[in-house]
């Protein structure tokens, strides 16, 4: 399984128990790389083609899991496939209950800050970790904008702050080639769909 593997770190709770019986099985699967990535509005993609699916789908989000190097993967099995992502692990949703949820169905209660990146990509740091907004959901969100009174600077500054259930956030400019190193996570050559 690869250096510090132990179920817990797995998320135990979500992992179906026949994955864990087969990575019990066979624990030495190599990895699978190149196959399987994440776009930009939170669809996976199989060789670059959106996966449609339901329930596959819904088994992938299940078993979605970083390694303690930043790395993103599926637990297919016995075996993991390493996510290519398009840019960071979440995708955030804003949902009818005015709240984020993640791509993968887990409701974020907890947004932490807000960022800008220099193309107009909204971010949100969550319990769950850095998340790009599906860009569907920003006219909803935009009316949730106050402006700040003090002028933004590209990269430094605020750009207003984001009202998210009554948590003022300051939306902070940051550079997406930054991204990955500030919250710790691998990108690897991802495909970029929207």
């Amino acid at each position: 399984m690869g250096e510090g593997w132990n179920e817990v770190n797995l998320g135990r709770k979500r992992m179906d128990e026949s994955v864990r019986r087969a990575m019990r099985r066979w624990p030495d699967v190599p990895d699978v790389t190149d196959h399987l990535g994440l776009d930009l509005r939170g669809r996976w993609l199989l060789h670059g083609k959106p996966i449609e699916h339901t329930r596959t789908i819904a088994f992938i989000n299940r078993h979605y899991h970083a390694s303690d190097d930043g790395r993103w993967w599926f637990q297919n099995g016995p075996q993991r496939v390493q996510v290519q992502l398009a840019y960071t692990p979440w995708i955030y949703r804003w949902g009818p209950e005015n709240a984020f949820q993640t791509h993968t169905g887990l409701h974020a209660s907890n947004p932490k800050t807000a960022w800008l990146d220099e193309h107009g990509r909204l971010l949100v740091e969550t319990e769950h970790g850095i998340g790009l907004v599906d860009d569907r959901d920003l006219p909803n969100l935009a009316e949730r904008i106050e402006e700040d009174a003090a002028p933004a600077d590209q990269c430094n500054g605020t750009h207003g702050i984001l009202d998210v259930g009554g948590q003022h956030l300051p939306i902070q400019a940051i550079r997406s080639a930054d991204v990955p190193g500030r919250f710790g996570f691998v990108t690897g050559q991802a495909p970029t769909l929207a």
